[in-house]
């Protein structure tokens, strides 16, 4: 049995060992597109990324468009 808590961000897993190590080993395979900024949304992204309110830019892109986004530091 699969459940998506929405509340606390989490999927649960019930059922054989078996069936729960395949769903990990396909959650782990998932990835979202990557998308290269210029090193100016870059550096705003950074500044604002714990913002709250009118300056919070990745809260409002992330409600804007439906999904999370993730910062990936390294490269």
């Amino acid at each position: 049995t699969l459940r998506l808590d929405r509340q606390q961000l989490v999927l649960r897993v019930i059922g054989p060992a078996s069936n729960v190590q395949a769903v990990s080993k396909h959650v782990a395979t998932l990835s979202g597109p990557r998308r290269p900024v210029s090193a100016a949304v870059w550096a705003e992204l950074m500044r604002t990324r714990a913002s709250q309110g009118p300056e919070a830019l990745v809260e409002r892109l992330q409600d804007a468009c439906g999904c999370r986004i993730h910062i990936e530091r390294s490269d």
